[in-house]
């Protein structure tokens, strides 16, 4: 049996719903001429994209809902730091989110110190931020009590893990979890006036999914002689230690403005000591002579990893195995995919012919930017490359 493979990866960011929020915070006792009254709200992008979407991209419908309120938010936290380290704020919200998640989060109002520069921890679904794969927390944020010392070093040193060659968060059975998620910044605050005037000010800030996932979809562009199963794909290879909040990371667009937008991560950094091991895919899909050619045959597990890098000289690998007649398997290399940050979606189609193996790779960035309906995907991010293997000019790694 010969088989031809067109394979395409995709990095996804994702899009909006809106959200709005109820919980309300408790002002620290201070002068109210010395405070700004301070709104932020929190974007975190809606991965069931086909919800907002105008155009889409082939298969591109691959979120089930099931999974998809899991990468939502469904717990906040809000920490707001003075520049002398004490904590002003530690605000926890989640009986204004539903069971579903939201997107979004708006109108959280709190009370802030005037004129100074102020450290702003993100935090979602902090139950889920797991460590050494032990099921429990890595922090409980609560001790972090109004007027003490924020522990900085501390918290920049977090990690979440699991144990190499495993995910970090596996959906897949009765047990789910909500992804993590993260963020810091640094917002000054204006100085209110005597006259009334820079009283109010309100900050955009977009968090960021502190996981990769990986989705698989098969289109047969021939029918076979005799059936075959595809057993195995193995991702090679995986990390299974990252820092709970991005560490040197650079975005595009940048993150400085704060402003509403999904932003990829091109540049990051993961602890010592994180081991890369290879991680096997199990989707066990048969095709027969008489499956329809040209239909989409999906397998995108709900199993979330944490962010990889590997040395400067190496590359991510994929091997497909596949038993029928007799078994195949076939390695080759991801050229263009130089890391693996998270908020990553990896998209993999597969196209299956009767021809000599071939793979060609394809690499997109999702920005959420607004599509007039006269066009769509296919008009603005063409698909596939012109040239076999070739990197889309819209993308540029270092």
């Amino acid at each position: 049996m010969k088989t031809f493979l067109n394979i395409a990866v995709l990095l996804l960011l994702t899009i909006s719903v809106i959200g709005c929020g109820g919980d309300a915070p408790v002002p620290p006792q201070t002068g109210d001429s010395e405070m700004v009254n301070f709104e932020i709200n929190v974007y975190a992008g809606d991965p069931d994209g086909k919800k907002s979407r105008i155009g889409t991209l082939p298969g591109d419908d691959y979120f089930e809902e099931p999974q998809t309120q899991y990468e939502r938010m469904r717990t906040l936290r809000i920490i707001v730091v003075r520049p002398n380290g004490e904590i002003e704020h530690n605000e926890y919200l989640y009986r204004s989110i539903p069971e579903a998640g939201l997107g979004e989060y708006h109108n959280i109002r709190l009370k802030v110190a005037g004129g100074e520069t102020k450290q702003v921890y993100v935090f979602a679904n902090e139950a889920s931020m797991f460590t050494d794969g032990a099921g429990s927390p890595a922090y409980d944020f609560n001790k972090l009590t109004i007027g003490s010392t924020f522990p900085t070093d501390e918290i920049n040193s977090l990690k979440l893990s699991c144990g190499a060659g495993e995910p970090l968060i596996d959906n897949t059975g009765s047990d789910k979890h909500y992804l993590p998620m993260t963020e810091s910044y640094s917002i000054d605050i204006r100085t209110p006036q005597a006259d009334g005037t820079d009283l109010y000010q309100s900050a955009n800030l977009f968090i960021t999914r502190a996981t990769v996932k990986f989705g698989f979809f098969i289109t047969p562009v021939a029918a076979p002689v005799e059936p075959y199963t595809i057993e195995e794909f193995e991702i090679q290879s995986l990390g299974n230690c990252e820092y709970l909040l991005p560490i040197d990371a650079e975005y595009v667009p940048a993150k400085y403005p704060v402003y509403f937008a999904d932003r990829y991560i091109t540049k990051y950094t993961v602890p010592e000591g994180s081991v890369n091991k290879p991680y096997s895919f199990k989707p066990n899909i048969t095709v027969t002579p008489e499956t329809t050619v040209g239909s989409t045959i999906a397998y995108a597990p709900a199993l979330y990893f944490p962010e990889t890098k590997l040395a400067s000289d190496s590359k991510f690998y994929i091997r497909m195995r596949l038993s029928g007649d007799r078994e195949y398997s076939g390695m080759v290399p991801l050229p263009n995919l130089p890391s693996l940050p998270r908020n990553t979606y990896v998209k993999i189609n597969i196209a299956l012919g009767l021809a000599d193996v071939d793979f060609t790779v394809d690499i997109m960035p999702y920005a959420a930017v607004p599509l007039n309906p006269q066009f769509g995907f296919d008009e603005l991010l063409p698909r596939p490359p012109v040239n076999p293997g070739e990197v889309p000019p819209w993308v540029e790694f270092p």
